[in-house]
């Protein structure tokens, strides 16, 4: 059974022809590659519970077959994405090749359930060295402030997954101190605030 991350169960059935092997005779390739896929018309699609339209192709994005976790999974391609409406085709960069498919992504639809881990962040002890914010919407600003209210950090995530990362560092690159620091994660709509506790 393949774990199918963001994808939009309701329709997903209709994207069954889009699944794609992309071979190279190294694993890893030497730059970015631009891959494309077609999908079917919106309109065409069966048995979904909404009627689709061009607008709901703005949605639909190309996620890589990851049989490397210990659950084979599809995760979304990092990056932009380019949905062609009138062409039905969506385009994303890539540095490795594999299998591919086309979903619509379904991202949460509010902010009620962010996560932010590891919270206290200790960068000597971290695993990979960042903070995760998890649980976003499609497009969110994450704005760090230290408590006399000063900007410390500003992350943009436009499009992509649920997630963005936050290295610890400040707006000019530099180490950010021990201390506790508010997060203020804001949407077209809504606003998260929070706090984070950093230990060096």
């Amino acid at each position: 059974m393949l774990e199918k991350s963001h994808i939009d169960p309701f329709v997903d059935r209709n994207f069954a022809e889009t699944v794609r092997l992309f071979e190279s005779s190294s694993s890893k390739l030497s730059k970015q590659v631009t891959i494309s896929l077609t999908y079917p018309d919106a309109s065409d699609m069966q048995n979904t519970p909404e009627i689709l339209g061009q607008e709901d192709e703005r949605s639909f994005r190309i996620f890589r077959l990851n049989e490397a976790s210990r659950v084979p999974k599809w995760e979304l391609v990092t990056g932009q994405q380019q949905v062609d409406i009138v062409q039905n085709i969506v385009s994303a960069k890539v540095n490795t090749f594999g299998v591919f498919r086309v979903a619509r992504l379904k991202l949460p639809e509010n902010l009620e359930k962010v996560v932010v881990y590891p919270n206290p962040f200790i960068p000597s002890q971290s695993i990979n060295g960042y903070i995760t914010f998890r649980n976003l919407t499609e497009n969110v600003t994450i704005r760090i402030y230290s408590l006399d209210g000063r900007e410390v950090k500003s992350i943009e995530k436009i499009g992509e997954g649920d997630r963005a990362t936050w290295n610890g560092l400040n707006n000019n690159n530099e180490e950010v101190a021990s201390g506790t620091y508010v997060y203020v994660i804001q949407n077209e709509s809504q606003k998260q605030i929070g706090k984070i506790v950093i230990m060096r």
